[in-house]
C-alpha cells in the first residue's frame, strides 16, 4: 500500500512539486579548468531544502560563485552512494552544455510525463580536482517532471526524431514483471524505426532487459562480494575492485543501449520512490 500511495502522489503533482522528492531545479554555471579552459553547462538539483526552491526574487541563497561550489560537491556526495548507503568516493562531475525536453518524448500512455534527452556531444566528465573556478550564471525550475527517470543521452538524430515525430511502437517494461500501475521500476521504450514490428522490437530489447535487470536485481549482492567483515561493527570494502566490476557491467549494458540507438529505439530507465 505504501507504493501504491507513493505512485498516486507521484501522478497527482504538477511541474512544481515532485512528490516525496521535493522540488527540482536546473542551474546554469561557468567552470573554469586550471588550464584555464571553460564550459558552460546545465545541472540538477531535486530536494526538499532551499537549494531545491526559488523564493519571490527567484532565486535562493545558492545563487552565487561560492553557492554553485557548494551544490556541486553536494550533488557528488549524494550521487554516489552503492547499496546500504555505503559512500564510494569520486570527483567526477557531469555537466550538460544543453537539456532537451521533446514534446513527443513523454510517457506513452495514461498520465503524460515529460522526458529529457542531452546529445552525446553536450555531456562534459569533469574532474573537480581540476577546476579553478564556478560561476554561477542562472537558474530555472525543471521542466522535466518525472524525476525518477533517467536523462538519456543520445545523438543529434536521434533528438531530431523525438522532435519532429511520434513514436511508431512504445511500450512499458516492468523489471521482474510487476504492474507498472502498481510498482513503477524498469523502463520505457520508444521506437522510430517503421521497419521494427512490435515482436520485433521486443526480441531487440530482451538482452538488454536481462543484462540491465540483472545489474538492478544484484547490484546489493555484488556489493557484498567486495566487503569483507573484520568485526560486528568494522567492513572493509574493495572499492576499486568494485567500481571496476560494476563498471564492466554498465558498458556491456551501455553498448546494448548503443545498438538499439542506431535502430532508432530509444531507452529510458524509470523507477519507483523509496
Amino acid at each position: 500500500m505504501k507504493k501504491l500511495s507513493l505512485i498516486i502522489i507521484l501522478i497527482a503533482v504538477s511541474l512544481n512539486s515532485y512528490a516525496d522528492l521535493g522540488n527540482c531545479l536546473v542551474y546554469q554555471v561557468e567552470i573554469t579548468l586550471k588550464n584555464n579552459s571553460f564550459v558552460v553547462g546545465y545541472f540538477e538539483i531535486a530536494s526538499y531544502d532551499e537549494e531545491a526552491y526559488l523564493d519571490s526574487n527567484g532565486l535562493n541563497k545558492y545563487c552565487s560563485n561560492e553557492g554553485m561550489m557548494q551544490l556541486i560537491w553536494m550533488k557528488i556526495k549524494r550521487e554516489n552512494y552503492g547499496p546500504d548507503y555505503r559512500p564510494i568516493d569520486s570527483p567526477k562531475f557531469t555537466l550538460y552544455k544543453n537539456i532537451h525536453y521533446p514534446n513527443n518524448f513523454k510517457r506513452p500512455a495514461g498520465y503524460i510525463t515529460q522526458f529529457a534527452v542531452v546529445k552525446e556531444k553536450d555531456v562534459v566528465i569533469i574532474d573537480t580536482n581540476n577546476i579553478k573556478s564556478v560561476s554561477f550564471i542562472g537558474v530555472k525550475q525543471n521542466k522535466r517532471d518525472w524525476l525518477q527517470s533517467e536523462i538519456v543521452v543520445a545523438s543529434g538524430i536521434i533528438i531530431d526524431a523525438l522532435y519532429l515525430s511520434k513514436p511508431i511502437n512504445s511500450y512499458y517494461q516492468a523489471y521482474g514483471g510487476e504492474d507498472p500501475n502498481e510498482y513503477m521500476s524498469g523502463f520505457y521504450v520508444f521506437s522510430y524505426n517503421e521497419s521494427l514490428t512490435k515482436n520485433e522490437l521486443k526480441q531487440l530489447v530482451e538482452n538488454y532487459y536481462n543484462k540491465s535487470f540483472d545489474l538492478s536485481l544484484n547490484s546489493t549482492k555484488y556489493y557484498k562480494n567486495f566487503t569483507t567483515k573484520l568485526s560486528e561493527k568494522e567492513y572493509k570494502f574493495d572499492k576499486n575492485g568494485f567500481s571496476k566490476f560494476i563498471g564492466n557491467k554498465k558498458k556491456v549494458i551501455l553498448n546494448l543501449r548503443k545498438e538499439l540507438l542506431l535502430k532508432k529505439v530509444v531507452i529510458v530507465r524509470v523507477w519507483d520512490t523509496c
